[in-house]
């Protein structure tokens, strides 16, 4: 079953999380962040331990389900670059899929996916949100923001919702991070306004977040002070992200089949970053991103000062 509109898919999975779940779901989301995002998201609906895997880890926890666990779930994103004995574990595994087993896949693109619908017409439900226009995602993004602030029993103003994605626009992370900022600054009052979003919100400029994040990934320039307060260094956050997972495709890949973000640079950008990825290898960019995680769990769980956590992080690089 395949579902083009974000509404329908989500009566579909009210009707059938957590009791009665498919055998497999399928997101196609181009951007990689709101991807897991909202997988994570279905993963808690489930109330299953979600167990992400890696390319290799799948045949073999397909063909060899745990003894001791009566239902699993597993994750795998990015499943359009599957390929040989593993793709064909997967296609095998959605023809006749075992009980004990849940899959949660996602994808950038759905050009590539087409075979996996064929095969798993009986047991995969798809939502492909590749081709969803802007207007229809900011639609989408405010609703799930007006959910969440339901969930945590606070009311927002459609005033400071628009406010909140004019100055934060389309990134589902970002939006979700300051959202829970929100939400706590307004426990007591239950209620978030625009001065709330006014006070507690930075500007974010893409520009000014993109030349930093860049200038540190790919020219390792040390910015050391370029953070001020715990806004900025969030906004920055989502920005180092899609430079470092760039930065790991690439040096994995060597260049080729690095993923639907890479798609979106432009030859010269593609070539500069394809260079410096060679150069300092995946390492280099995977052990950045767990320290990244780090540093934004620390800041939204700690007093520490949001300029300390940038440039301890800044100076590790």
């Amino acid at each position: 079953m395949k579902y083009s509109s974000w509404p329908s898919f989500v009566a579909h999975l009210e009707e059938a999380l957590p009791h009665h779940p498919a055998p497999a779901y399928l997101l196609v989301v181009p951007d990689a962040g709101e991807r897991l995002l909202l997988l994570r998201q279905m993963a808690r609906k489930m109330q299953l331990k979600l167990i992400q895997l890696s390319e290799e880890e799948l045949a073999g926890a397909l063909l060899s389900p745990s003894l001791f666990a009566e239902r699993q779930l597993f994750l795998l994103d990015q499943v359009e670059k599957l390929k040989g004995a593993v793709k064909e574990a997967l296609l095998s595994w959605l023809k006749a899929p075992t009980s004990s087993v849940h899959l949660l896949l996602g994808s950038g693109s759905g050009k590539q996916t087409e075979e996996l619908l064929e095969k798993g017409k009986r047991s995969l439900v798809a939502l492909d949100l590749g081709q969803e226009k802007p207007w229809d995602r900011e639609k989408r993004l405010k609703a799930q923001l007006l959910k969440k602030c339901y969930l945590e029993g606070v009311q927002i103003a459609p005033e400071a919702l628009e406010l909140l994605v004019q100055r934060l626009g389309l990134d589902a992370l970002l939006l979700e991070r300051e959202l829970e900022k929100l939400c706590c600054y307004a426990k007591e009052s239950g209620r978030i306004a625009k001065e709330d979003v006014d006070l507690l919100t930075a500007q974010l400029s893409e520009r000014s977040g993109w030349q930093t994040a860049e200038a540190l990934v790919w020219k390792g320039e040390r910015l050391l002070g370029a953070v001020s307060d715990l806004s900025e260094l969030l906004s920055l956050v989502g920005q180092l992200r899609y430079h470092l997972q760039i930065g790991a495709c690439l040096a994995e890949s060597g260049g080729e089949n690095a993923g639907p973000d890479a798609g979106n640079l432009r030859p010269n950008q593609f070539a500069e970053y394809s260079r410096v990825a060679h150069a300092k290898g995946s390492a280099f960019f995977l052990s950045a991103l767990e320290d990244l995680f780090e540093m934004e769990l620390t800041a939204k769980s700690s007093s520490l000062p949001a300029a300390v956590l940038w440039d301890r992080f800044v100076g590790a690089r």
